[in-house]
């Protein structure tokens, strides 16, 4: 079994009078392994340093969208709203791979045209390639596994 070493900082050591002449949006870590002084870093080579993307404001923004005609969705959609009253029509999935939220897709009205979801090229739901909203406020819930998506919720 190995023990494990810690180093102790001494009380006061660090201090915010210390660091009153450090640059706003920085802050102190390490980039490389080994000792000496760590580095001041920005937020954006942070970001950079743990492979994050998009802008610092507006990350958690939901985003809506409605659609009354075929087209394909974005990475970027979060909510979509499907009328299909001029007709139905599809919406293709963006590609899996560069997918990372849920997106909700709902259809708004009330004719009996249906809004087919359709997987980006030969991508499954469900493993099914298509999924039919069929009726007015019929929504699904679908996430990405990184190669075809799944259906998390529905009615």
């Amino acid at each position: 079994m190995s023990k494990i070493k810690s180093k102790h900082i001494e009380d006061q050591a660090v201090t915010l009078e210390k660091m009153a002449d450090m640059d706003t949006a920085s802050l102190i870590y390490r980039t490389t392994s080994g000792s000496g002084v760590p580095e001041v870093n920005t937020l954006s080579t942070l970001k950079t340093d743990l492979g994050l993307t998009g802008s610092n404001s507006g990350d958690g923004a939901v985003v809506t969208a409605s659609y009354t005609s075929t087209d394909t969705l974005t990475t970027s959609n979060h909510i979509v709203f499907a009328d299909s009253s001029g007709g139905a029509f599809t919406l293709t999935l963006p590609a899996a791979a560069n997918a990372v939220n849920m997106i909700c897709i709902k259809k708004t009205d009330s004719s009996m045209d249906a809004v087919t979801i359709d997987g980006n090229g030969t991508e499954t739901i469900d493993g099914e390639l298509t999924y039919l909203l069929d009726a007015q406020y019929m929504y699904v819930n679908i996430v990405s596994d990184g190669s075809n998506w799944l259906i998390v919720g529905n009615n």
